[in-house]
């Protein structure tokens, strides 16, 4: 091997341990370094669980204490968290609040009307979590966890007029390189491994 060779293969080696580092590396954002695949799995846990008063906004606040960034007490309706001050002064680190905005996976989904609103979570376009939904008892007293499928932004559009979400930032789920042109996969691999694989790549190649 050349001495242009082993440059460039030292180069493609610093390289993939700088990503190696790089993608290994948890950014703690404001929800305690919880991905919104993990928030998930919490909601799915808490089915048929009743939390608190039953209502829609003790499951919300349940799950923002989860997320390691609980509400301020006091917030009585669900309509409330699109206009509350939940933002002043930084509480919510990077949660973002966001009038009109399609929901991502972990977002708590806002709903307005003339009346308390309603506050939810949401997984896909129809997969959200709700609790004090469809009440047997007709006075919307409480209800479990519930999983409800149809569409969210139309999921009761009779009662319930969409508004936006709170957004928490979740930590983005690990993504390893992979180094395409060498046709190595880094992933779950020692470092001698992959200079070994590198270098039969390499050795391989035609100059």
């Amino acid at each position: 091997m050349n001495k242009i060779k082993y440059i460039k293969l030292f180069t493609i080696i610093s390289l993939t341990m700088f990503f190696i580092f790089c993608f290994n590396v948890k950014v703690e954002a404001s929800t305690g370094g919880k991905t919104a695949d993990q928030a998930i799995e919490y909601e799915y846990g808490k089915l048929g669980t009743w939390i608190g008063s039953g209502q829609c906004v003790a499951q919300v606040c349940d799950y923002a204490e989860w997320l390691g960034h609980p509400f301020r007490s006091g917030i009585q309706c669900a309509k409330d968290f699109a206009t509350d001050e939940l933002f002043d002064g930084g509480a919510m680190g990077g949660w973002q609040r966001i009038q009109g905005a399609d929901a991502q996976k972990g977002d708590i989904i806002i709903y307005t009307n003339s009346g308390f609103g309603h506050i939810a979570i949401y997984e896909s376009d129809y997969s959200t979590f709700h609790a004090n939904w469809n009440d047997p008892t007709g006075r919307y007293e409480g209800t479990v966890v519930k999983h409800v499928t149809s569409y969210y932004k139309t999921v009761d559009s009779s009662n319930f007029t969409y508004w936006g979400v709170i957004r928490p930032d979740f930590v983005p789920p690990d993504s390893p390189p992979e180094l395409k042109e060498y046709g190595v996969d880094v992933t779950s691999m020692t470092n001698n491994s992959i200079v070994a694989k590198l270098k039969a790549s390499d050795d391989n190649r035609n100059y």
